[in-house]
Parts: structure tokens; C-alpha cells; sequence
């Protein structure tokens, strides 16, 4: 059993060094003692099994500290003005798992967990172009779920399976503006319940990768990368008519060669096949309805942009590492020792 405990002190001082926003000027201190308790339990050398618990304290930063009054909303992330106080966000986990080897050549991990977070930080959008917004607290929120890895080596080849199941979930109940979402009420704001999912995280994502040391300098490898579909952000109480970004699956390589103990070359494949995909999103108003998409603003219609993945690329490069000795060659006979 391991028991042990951290007393956090955090201290914000804002200082308006311009003489255009004399409010922000004062001190934050955030302090909070954090316990945490552990029990492994070996049932033999080839499984370890553990239960834990622990807490946590993360202190507003300070652009969150100066942009948190919905009445007056400010451009992210670089507008400084006075604002109410913000709560440190406590996280409260829980946590069991294992892991262990099956053979010789085949190892293994799996973990369940539940953190609640009371006073969740989140960034709201209020404006139809999403750029202006506040930080607020979010009562309660969850992220639980589930982690599978598994290694397995076949000769020169290793392969590795990692699977993560997450459900992030608000635990409460509470209005917030956002003014695109097909489903708002009159005033813009839409009703979070318990329940909802997160924006931007996805429930689902698995990796899969193989690498193949084809020789003692030589070595290739590639990865499968898939993840599930995500909210985007606007769209907390889940409802919105456009629903989820779609999930993806991309294909990545990569190769090196050792030419030395300090000298290697790299190549990088991202994205083999090229697939268009989103990795975020978030909803506001589109004024580019006119023909071609040009400019009108007495068209402009609720919707959800998002920012597209990284399409197919190349990167090749040289690595030396000043800090590892090369090896000294072997002597030839006759040599002096």
C-alpha cells in the first residue's frame, strides 16, 4: 500500500503594464491539499494488479482569470480585461488495472477509471463567429472509460494493439448560450442535462502499429489510427441538426536507418492514402451563402466549420545525438591493450 498527500499553492499575479485595463490588477491564490492512495497486489512475477485512488487541483490560467464575464466577452485568446474569479478545477479518480506478460514475447495492460471534475473549465462561444467567448465553471463533469494494450513479438516483427474507450459526460444541469444551435431556445441558449457528451473528445480510439527490424541498421514500421466521432463545440446539449463530426482512420509510415550509434535517417509518411477527415469543430454562422460562395450577409445561415486533418505528407531527416559515445572499434590482432 502507498499512501501520500501534496499541499498546492498556486499564486497569479496580473499586472496591466499598459494602463488600458487597470482592473486585471490583483493576486490569485488557488491552495488545496491532494490525497492519494494506491494497493498493488502481485499474485505472481508475471501479473501485477493495482486499485487506486487519488485527487487533483488545476488553477485557472491567467487568460481564463481575465476572460470569464459573459457580459463582456472577449477575442481568444489574447484580450486581458477584468473578470469575476474563476474555481479551481478538482479532479477525483479512481483507478484499477493490471498488467502482465502471457509469455515470454506477449505483454499486456488494462485499466477501468473514473475521474469527476467539479468546476470544469470550459471555453463558451456566444458570438455567431465564434471567435469571442468566455471561460466559465462547469459545475460537474466525467470522463470514464476503459484502456487495453497488447505487445506481441514474433522474431524481427513487434506488434502493438491499444484501444481507449472514453465517455465524457456533463453531471449537471445548466444553460449555455449558443446562439447556432438548431436546438437553442428563444434567447440563443441551449439546456445542458446530465448525460451529454463533451464536445471534441471521442468515445472510441484504437492504434495499431507493426514494426519490422529488417536489419541490424534497418528498421520500418507502420500505424493504423482510427478514432471515433466527436461533438463539436456549440453543440453540448448533443442536439444540434447537424450532429457529430464523422470518425476517421488513417494510415501512417515511417523507416530508419542507424548509421552509426549517433547517426540516423528518417523518412515519415503521414496520412498514406490521403483521406480527407475533421479533427474538431464548432458551430457559428456562415456568410459566405451567395453563388461561389461570396459574401452576404442577409444570408447568413447557422453552421458547423471544422478544421481538417493532416493530409498526405512526406518528411525526411537526419538525427545525431551529441550526447550518446560512439562505440570504440573492436582492436586488430597484435594491437597493443
Amino acid at each position: 500500500m502507498t499512501l501520500a498527500g501534496r499541499y498546492n499553492i498556486a499564486s497569479m499575479r496580473l499586472a496591466d503594464e499598459l494602463g488600458t485595463a487597470p482592473g486585471i490588477n490583483g493576486t490569485n491564490i488557488y491552495d488545496r491539499f491532494t490525497p492519494a492512495v494506491g494497493v498493488n497486489y502481485n499474485p505472481s512475477k508475471a501479473v501485477n494488479t493495482y486499485v487506486s485512488y487519488n485527487e487533483g487541483m488545476r488553477a485557472p490560467t491567467p487568460v481564463e482569470l481575465t476572460c470569464a464575464n459573459p457580459s463582456a466577452p472577449c477575442p481568444l485568446p489574447s484580450a486581458f480585461i477584468s473578470d469575476p474569479p474563476l474555481q479551481a478545477v478538482i479532479a477525483k479518480t479512481f483507478e484499477f488495472g493490471g498488467r502482465g506478460m502471457l509469455t515470454p514475447n506477449t505483454s499486456w495492460s488494462a485499466a477501468v477509471y473514473r475521474t469527476n471534475l467539479y468546476n470544469d473549465i470550459q471555453l463558451v462561444t456566444n458570438s455567431p463567429t465564434g471567435v469571442v467567448g468566455y471561460f466559465t465553471n462547469i459545475p460537474q463533469t466525467r470522463r470514464q472509460g476503459i484502456e487495453l494494450n497488447l505487445q506481441q513479438r514474433l522474431g524481427t516483427v513487434t506488434l502493438q494493439a491499444a484501444y481507449g474507450y472514453v465517455d465524457a459526460t456533463y453531471q449537471s444541469t445548466f444553460f449555455l448560450p449558443s446562439p447556432d444551435n438548431s436546438s437553442a431556445n428563444a434567447a440563443g441558449n441551449e439546456l445542458v442535462q446530465p448525460g451529454d457528451h463533451i464536445p471534441g473528445i471521442p468515445r472510441n480510439n484504437f492504434k495499431l502499429r507493426a514494426d519490422w527490424q529488417a536489419t541490424q541498421k534497418i528498421s520500418v514500421g507502420g500505424t493504423l489510427v482510427y478514432s471515433s466521432s466527436r461533438y463539436a463545440l456549440g453543440d453540448e446539449n448533443n442536439q444540434d441538426i447537424n450532429g457529430p463530426l464523422p470518425g476517421y482512420t488513417v494510415f501512417n509510415l515511417d523507416g530508419r536507418y542507424q548509421m552509426t550509434d549517433q547517426l540516423q535517417f528518417f523518412v515519415r509518411i503521414v496520412n498514406l492514402f490521403d483521406r480527407k477527415y475533421q479533427t474538431a469543430g464548432i458551430l457559428g454562422e456562415n456568410f459566405f451563402t451567395g453563388p461561389n460562395f461570396t459574401y452576404n450577409l442577409a444570408g447568413a445561415q447557422p453552421s458547423m466549420f471544422s478544421s481538417p486533418g493532416a493530409p498526405f505528407g512526406i518528411w525526411a531527416g537526419v538525427r545525431y545525438d551529441f550526447g550518446r559515445p560512439a562505440k570504440a572499434a573492436p582492436s586488430a590482432p597484435g594491437d597493443a591493450n
